[in-house]
């Protein structure tokens, strides 16, 4: 019997979210025949994900408040690429892993789209 395809979206930004992302794929993947979108560490990027390969995980690892204003440019440009990655992949589902700063843009931006998250 084959299995639904399911194409996800996902961003796990940081090492315990990279973690938790990969087991979450692990069990989808029991279910569905996935096409994975998106940006994950190394646990994450072992599944076969499609990502922007200008783009490290490392690059969203900012935190308190100068941290990310210096970084403001490059967070931005990380984000529209992503969102563009998403919408042209026509995602089923989003799942973002921590980092809630940073994917609630996108959770907002891809429900708009009718986009599952």
């Amino acid at each position: 019997m084959s299995k639904e395809k399911l194409k996800v979206g996902i961003i796990a930004a940081e090492h315990s979210g990279d973690r938790l992302g990969a087991r979450l794929i692990k069990s989808l993947q029991e279910i569905y025949e996935i096409d994975l979108y998106g940006l994950g560490g190394p646990e994450v990027n072992a599944n076969n994900i499609s990502s922007l390969p200008e783009v490290d995980y490392q690059d969203l690892h900012v935190m308190g408040l100068i941290d990310p204003l210096l970084n403001l440019p490059k967070l931005l440009s990380i984000r529209r690429k992503l969102l563009k990655l998403f919408v042209k992949s026509d995602i089923d589902i989003f799942i973002g892993v921590d980092s809630p700063d940073f994917n609630m843009f996108f959770h907002k931006k891809l429900k708009s789209k009718q986009v599952k998250k």
